[in-house]
């Protein structure tokens, strides 16, 4: 069963990129014995978990960007009253997210695939104020048309939008 979970190209890959080659795997790639061997005498420290998808753009974001962005964030907020700071986060629905099952150190929250292309999607994005009011969420659809049977029965005050992409631009 773990043997499917890594595919092979992925088990040869790490080897690779460590600089290890094992000369009783045929051209450095373990084969599904190994691996269901490995994560027995692992079992303390492993776990199987579904991954998150995310972009290679999403994944190339540093600690340096996220700290400097932070250490900034006080004296951009100074004198700004609590309403008047808004605070938004998009989820995306997907038809198809395509996620795999992992192995992992035991623990771990949110594993992780970068991958290049996402199926069909529907985003949504949540705001609220610093004083705590919630506003109503905005729905973007991948889509050329909006239709008004996609309008019904939403969210109260919920506003519509679609584009190509799905996506906020």
């Amino acid at each position: 069963m773990v043997g499917k979970l890594f595919c092979q190209k992925e088990r040869k890959g790490y080897l690779d990129r460590k600089g290890v080659k094992v000369a009783k795997f045929m051209n450095n790639m373990p084969g599904a014995d190994w691996a269901n061997l490995f994560y027995s005498r692992h079992k303390g420290l492993l776990t199987e978990r579904l991954c998150e998808n995310i972009k290679r753009s999403r994944a190339a974001v540093s600690s340096e960007i996220i700290n400097k962005y932070f250490d900034n964030l006080q004296e951009s907020l100074e004198n700004v009253e609590p309403g008047s700071i808004i605070n938004y986060d998009e989820t995306c629905f997907v038809d198809d997210p395509g996620r795999k099952k992992v192995i992992v150190k035991r623990k771990t929250r949110h594993p992780e695939r970068i991958i290049d292309s996402t199926k069909t999607s529907t985003s949504v994005m949540f705001a609220a104020s610093g004083d705590g009011q919630l506003l109503p969420p905005f729905i973007v659809y991948k889509s050329e048309h909006l239709y008004d049977t996609w309008l019904a029965n939403g969210p109260k005050g919920a506003r519509y939008g679609r584009n190509t992409s799905g996506w906020f631009d």
